[in-house]
């Protein structure tokens, strides 16, 4: 498209094998759905959203900068992580998402190079909220310990 920019974006439900291990895989798909409505929710109308493998997301945004990309990336986050998913009747289940994006031209020329950078970023996005989530697990532990 005339060299365009374009950004991808990858995104993963953090520790979904729980929710398919706990409620089953049909509850699993039916979450997949709403995941996806959610996210399709924080996108422009010309944006093209599919389900990439499992329990990720690939987003791809035509004229778009890595800035609003950055931004768009923080809402879906927000947004799917301040909202309760029915698994059973009367039981909700709160979702993370881990994401991560590409520019093209800035980040890759093909299509592969931009699905590898932004699955990377994804990858590292998820590393860090880990690591944030085990310290802040951790320190919780150690003051409840105290009291």
């Amino acid at each position: 498209m005339n060299r365009e920019p374009l950004v991808v974006i990858s995104m993963d439900i953090d520790d979904f094998k729980i929710i398919n291990d706990k409620y089953g895989h049909s509850i699993g798909d039916r979450l997949l759905a709403s995941v996806a409505g959610t996210i399709r929710r924080e996108l422009r109308q010309m944006d093209i959203l599919t389900r990439y493998a499992g329990d990720e997301f690939v987003a791809i945004m035509p004229m778009a900068s890595s800035t609003m990309a950055a931004s768009v990336v923080e809402r879906i986050r927000n947004t799917v992580e301040e909202q309760l998913f029915s698994v059973r009747t009367g039981t909700m289940i709160g979702l993370g998402i881990s994401a991560g994006y590409a520019s093209f031209p800035d980040d890759g020329e093909t299509t592969e190079e931009l699905l590898t950078t932004a699955a990377r970023n994804m990858q590292r996005d998820k590393h860090s909220r880990k690591t944030v989530l085990t310290i802040a697990g951790s320190h919780l532990e150690q003051i409840d310990m105290m009291t």
